[in-house]
C-alpha cells in the first residue's frame, strides 16, 4: 500500500506542496482530492505546509485575535514569523501553525488529543493560501456561487442571510444553473478578466470542483418582504466586497494587495443589491436582470 505522505495541490492556479509523516494525505484531505496534482509541477510553490510535531518555546509578541465559529485563533510575531495558535473554551491548545517570511513555508503542529484534526488542517491551510496568494490578485470570499450560461454569478452576505438558499433556487427554477461553491469560492484578476474559482473548502455543503468560469456579477441579499434589485455605485461595492473577505489589516503587505485586488474588481465587475423573500420570483428576478446586463456586456 502506497501511503501518499506528501502532495502537491492546484487551487486557483496556485500550487502548493503538503507533507505529513504520520497522515495519508490522500484519504486524510477527502475535500482536496479534485485539487491534486500528479505530476510533479514546474511552477514555484506558492507555500508549503508540513504538518509534523515542533516545539514552541518563544511565541513572540501577540498583535492580533479573533473568534470563528467558537475558536479563538491568536496571532503572534517574532521577527518575519508568525505564529498562529488555536483554541476554544473546552481545549486551552489545539494547534500551532508557524509561518515563514512571505508565506512560503510553514509548519502545523497539531494536538494529539484533538478530535477534528482534519478539520484543522483543512483551515489553516485555507489562511495560508489566502494570505499567500493575495500579493498574487487573488482574493478567497465568502459567497455562493452559482454557474449558469459559462458566468458565475456570487451570492453574499452575513450568515444566515441565505445565500445557499439563493444558490438552491436558481439551481430548481433557472436551467442550466449548477453550483460551483456554497462558501469560500476564490477569485483571479487575469488579463484584466475576473474568475471564480470553486476551492476545497466549500462549508457545510460538499461542493468541490476545480473548475472555474467569469465573473457575471455579484448579488448582496437581504431578507426583506418583497422582492427588489437595485444596483449601487462602485465605491458602495467595494464595501460590500471587503466585509466578505478575511484579511491581516496590520499587515500591509498583505492588506494592501488585497485592497488593490478589490478596487479592480469593483471596476470590472457589477454588484446588485438584492431584497428578497426566500422564492421563485427571487430568482427569476436576479436571473433576468443580470442576464439583461450581461448580454449588454458582450455587445458593448
Amino acid at each position: 500500500m502506497n501511503i501518499n505522505n506528501t502532495l502537491n495541490y492546484k487551487v486557483a492556479d496556485h500550487i502548493f506542496c503538503i507533507k505529513s509523516k504520520n497522515e495519508d494525505l490522500r484519504s486524510f484531505l477527502p475535500s482536496f482530492y479534485p485539487f491534486i496534482l500528479d505530476k510533479k509541477p514546474e511552477d514555484e510553490y506558492l507555500f508549503t505546509l508540513d504538518y509534523c510535531k515542533f516545539e514552541c518555546k518563544d511565541k513572540g509578541e501577540i498583535i492580533y485575535q479573533f473568534d470563528w465559529e467558537g475558536a479563538m485563533f491568536k496571532f503572534f510575531k517574532t521577527g518575519d514569523l508568525y505564529l498562529v495558535e488555536l483554541s476554544n473554551e473546552h481545549e486551552p491548545f489545539i494547534s500551532y501553525l508557524l509561518i515563514g517570511k512571505d508565506f512560503k513555508m510553514a509548519k502545523l503542529y497539531v494536538d494529539p488529543q484533538c478530535n477534528s484534526k482534519q478539520y484543522v488542517l483543512s483551515n489553516m491551510i485555507m489562511m495560508l493560501f489566502t494570505f499567500a496568494s493575495a500579493p498574487l490578485k487573488t482574493v478567497m470570499i465568502h459567497s455562493s456561487v452559482i454557474v449558469n450560461n459559462g458566468y458565475g454569478y456570487l451570492f453574499l452576505g452575513k450568515s444566515g442571510t441565505g445565500k445557499s438558499t439563493h444558490s438552491s433556487l436558481w439551481f430548481k427554477h433557472i436551467p442550466g444553473s449548477e453550483l460551483l461553491n456554497d462558501d469560500n469560492p476564490i477569485l483571479r484578476i487575469i488579463d484584466n478578466n475576473v474568475y471564480v474559482y470553486g476551492s476545497p473548502w466549500s462549508g457545510k455543503t460538499p461542493c468541490y470542483k476545480n473548475e472555474f468560469v467569469p465573473v457575471g456579477a455579484f448579488l448582496k441579499l437581504k431578507q426583506a418582504p418583497y422582492n427588489r434589485i437595485t444596483k449601487p455605485g462602485k465605491l458602495m461595492m467595494f464595501g460590500e466586497l471587503l466585509s466578505s473577505i478575511s484579511s491581516m489589516k496590520w499587515d500591509k503587505n498583505i492588506d494592501n494587495p488585497i485592497c488593490d485586488t478589490l478596487v479592480s474588481i469593483s471596476e470590472l465587475t457589477d454588484l446588485f443589491f438584492l431584497e428578497c423573500l426566500p422564492d421563485a420570483e427571487a430568482a427569476m428576478l436576479s436571473y433576468s436582470t443580470i442576464r439583461v446586463d450581461n448580454k449588454n456586456k458582450d455587445n458593448d
